[in-house]
């Protein structure tokens, strides 16, 4: 699980990636770490009055920010304007491939527990299918045994087959003494 660090972090890079070049202030990102809820109202009216003294854990929230805002977004424009270092987009890009690989290993995963499963039931099904076949008797109906009847059964090709066989296999007899 994510930290809340991690969550304002990503969140900071998120927003300066969708600005591009056009790049941050201070008061858009407090506006924007608002709407995300990382930060409450009172933070975002202490943070734009420029008084956080009066609430320490707003103090220290907001240092936290800035430090984070100032690494990532080192370039800085006329009216306060930063732009997003290429370090810290790559970063950003990087963390969300992470977050892709991870999502295709959980769908990966589900599907070779599937394959699997159906590797060990498969053989069983038809195993047990067998055998419940072979525990039943075979039975025809009087139609198939008319047919039955009504062909004419030839065995001369079965023994001059059984003859040939015969006479190939004492060859093969007098060849290996």
């Amino acid at each position: 699980m994510k930290s809340k660090k991690e969550d304002i972090y990503l969140s900071i890079l998120s927003f300066g990636k969708l600005h591009g070049l056009s790049g941050v202030t201070y008061k858009d990102l407090y506006k924007h770490l608002h709407e995300k809820q990382h930060i409450t109202k009172e933070d975002l009216e202490n943070f734009n009055l420029k008084r956080p003294q009066d609430n320490e854990e707003s103090f220290l929230k907001k240092r936290h920010i800035d430090v984070i805002f100032e690494e990532s977004f080192p370039h800085t424009h006329m009216g306060g304007i930063r732009a997003m270092s290429m370090d810290s987009y790559f970063k950003l890009i990087e963390h969300q491939e992470l977050v892709e690989a991870r999502v295709s290993s959980r769908s990966a995963r589900r599907f070779s527990f599937v394959a699997i499963f159906l590797a060990v039931v498969t053989p069983l099904a038809s195993m047990y299918l067998s055998y419940q076949q072979s525990k039943n008797p075979i039975t025809l109906a009087d139609a198939q045994i008319s047919e039955l009847r009504a062909q004419s059964f030839d065995d001369s090709n079965i023994i001059e087959a059984v003859a040939v066989l015969s006479e190939y296999q004492k060859k093969a007899i007098a060849l290996d003494k």
